[in-house]
């Protein structure tokens, strides 16, 4: 099932799963400094959007700095090879709409341009918002739960959008569960997910649980 996932992550087109998650933990580990992949505080907007990703210093994966999810061999043949099961989706659905298997209506190349290249546009817009709306409060839309060193804000519509991501003041003050809605009423669809595919024993140890100090400072019962 960890491969499984792994290779609907892929299609994102942003790389293998161990370079992202090394990105991601420097994002929480330098977040909001020179060091920080993607912030629009300490770079400019547009690296912090979008060219930060093509940057030769990001280039790399720094297997070290992520032991825990480096054991694993499946995960590290994804990783180097990622664009075989990226580009090898994009040349499925197009013979697959070749073929006339999604319809008369749908040739290959509209298969190809709405069911890979407008998914991955529109994922990478999303992540995008996340890394920078996320880092800039002063911009309407979004509040603070929490006092954090960094300046993450929670954005609903963005959360929305994600199906939870943006919920990023939450995360950057406790990034340990699985979930970034904490109260009720912020929608996180992916927590959901996981915790349905938990209940049917197809994935375990799903983190949710909140510390009574994070519950009661971010004014949680």
């Amino acid at each position: 099932m960890q491969l499984v996932l792994a290779l609907i992550g892929l299609q994102t087109g942003q790389r293998g799963p161990l370079w992202w998650a090394v990105k991601h933990r420097e994002h929480h580990k330098f977040a909001e400094t020179a060091k920080d992949p993607h912030s629009p505080v300490a770079h400019s907007f547009g690296r912090a959007y979008l060219t930060w990703f093509g940057r030769p210093e990001h280039a790399a994966c720094d297997l070290d700095a992520i032991p825990d999810f480096a054991r694993f061999a499946e995960l590290r043949w994804l990783d180097r090879y990622y664009l075989v099961p990226f580009y090898g989706s994009a040349g499925l659905l197009f013979l697959v709409g070749h073929f006339g298997l999604l319809g008369g209506a749908i040739t290959g190349l509209s298969a190809l341009v709405w069911g890979f290249y407008a998914p991955c546009l529109l994922v990478v817009h999303a992540t995008s918002l996340v890394n920078t709306l996320g880092h800039l409060p002063a911009i309407p839309g979004g509040y603070r739960r929490y006092a954090t060193r960094d300046h993450s804000s929670n954005r609903p519509l963005i959360a929305v959008l994600t199906l939870g991501a943006g919920w990023h003041n939450n995360h950057h003050r406790y990034a340990a569960p699985a979930r970034a809605g904490f109260a009720w009423y912020e929608y996180d669809p992916t927590y959901y997910v996981l915790r349905l595919l938990q209940a049917l024993r197809v994935i375990h140890d799903v983190k949710s649980s909140l510390p009574p100090d994070v519950r009661r400072e971010g004014g949680l019962r």
